[in-house]
This record gives structure tokens, sequence and C-alpha cells, in this order.
């Protein structure tokens, strides 16, 4: 059994999951004034310099808005920047627990594979054809042996099924954590006849979306994905990269 040291939370850090824990309760709505940080100090027993920073990591996750001389409101906080947040604190993870990369591939598998089932019932022609220009890029980049061409390719097509799928929510997940997608593309991709088994596999996704085919579209994604994360395991394996 192993055990990790319990983290302490900073005295700021605590002030701000209370103010939180506060609006998600809808104690607060949008456009209240918060307690001045006087008053939270008081409130809290804290010092006005944990408020502070409290209030100003709140201003920077989009949840309220300081307004000089006149105090915090609560602001409709936007979809991006929580996940901006979870893009990042992911990213810090990853650095620091190697499981973590098998659970963002998990996370690929369940959101890639609903994309590209959408998409098979939603995509316009316009879609269909940014996905045939990103499949041509990808087959310039292997004629060419251009890497950073193909993963370009291979970066704009993912990107254009999620379009498809005409998901605004969805479409913000992913651009959020498509560079953490993209890290284990890249990766992959230098293993030498990934990058045609790919656009093999790009096509078969292709031709399912174009023929409106959401379950066939599912079944290829996932499949891509999975030989995605076998390529990957046998790259750490081998410490190649």
């Amino acid at each position: 059994m192993v055990l990790k040291p319990i983290k302490r939370q900073k005295v700021w850090q605590q002030v701000e999951k209370q103010i939180k824990d506060l609006i998600i309760n809808n104690k607060l709505k949008i456009g209240d004034k918060l307690p001045s940080e006087k008053e939270l100090a008081e409130k809290l027993k804290v010092g006005r310099r944990s408020v502070r920073e409290a209030l100003h990591s709140l201003q920077k996750m989009g949840m309220i808005e300081i307004v000089q001389g006149k105090g915090s409101f609560l602001t409709a906080a936007k979809v991006d920047t929580y996940l901006e947040t979870l893009a990042t604190s992911i990213s810090l993870k990853l650095l620091e627990e190697k499981d973590t990369l098998w659970e963002l591939m998990e996370v690929r598998k369940i959101l890639e594979a609903e994309v590209a089932f959408l998409s098979a019932e939603r995509s316009s022609s316009q879609d269909l054809r940014l996905m045939r220009l990103s499949l041509n890029r990808q087959e310039e980049g292997i004629r060419r042996k251009n890497l950073e061409l193909f993963n370009k390719g291979d970066l704009d097509f993912h990107n254009a099924i999620v379009r498809g799928c005409k998901n605004s929510i969805l479409e913000s997940i992913y651009s959020n954590l498509s560079t953490l997608m993209l890290d284990s593309r890249i990766l992959t991709n230098k293993i030498p006849g990934v990058p045609e088994k790919s656009l093999k596999d790009h096509m078969n996704i292709y031709l399912a979306i174009k023929a409106k085919d959401p379950k066939k579209a599912r079944n290829f994604m996932i499949n891509h994905i999975r030989e995605t994360e076998m390529n990957m395991r046998i790259m750490l394996e081998k410490k190649d990269f």
C-alpha cells in the first residue's frame, strides 16, 4: 500500500472554496455584490491578504468581477474559463502521475467516439470538405516525409469532426483539451508506419461520417484511439520518446 502525504491547503484556497460553495448552493446570484474584503476577513477570521488572493483567483476563473471602488460582484462565468482551468489542472497532474495519461486516453475514447457518432448524424457539406482537406494534408505530409505537416492535418481532421457534431459545449471541451490530446498523437506518429495506418483509420472514419453511418463512425474512432493507446504503451515501455 502506497500512502501519500496529505497536502495542506493555503488559507486563501479555503476562503475561495467557501465563496464557491455559496455560489454553488445558490446563496449568491448573478449580479450580487459580495461582502467587502474587511467583512469577509472578519467573518472567516482570516487576514485580508488571504481574502484578496481568493477574490483574485475567482476573478481569473471568471466567477466574479472586481470593480475598483465598488466591490466584487458575481458574474456569469464562461464555460471556456472553467475548461481552461481544468485543462491546466490535468496538464499538471500528467507531470506528477503517469496513470493520468491512461485516464486521458479513456476520456478520448468516450469523447471522440460520441463526437464521431454525432458528426455522422449532423455534419454539413462544409464540415465534410474540411475533413477531406485535412486528409489531403496528411497524405501530403506522408509523401513529403514531413511529420509536422502530417500532425497539423491530424489535428485539423479531429477538429473538423468536432465542428460537425454541432454542439458548442462539446466544441469548448475539445478545444481546451485538444493540446493534451495532440501530445499523444505527436508521440505515436513518430513510430514508423503509424502515420500511414492513422491515415487509413481517418479515411474509414471520414467515409462513415460521409455515409451518415453513426455506429460505424463511432466504432472506427474507438479502434483508432485504442491503437494510439497501444502504441503509446509500447513507446513508454521502450522509453523511445
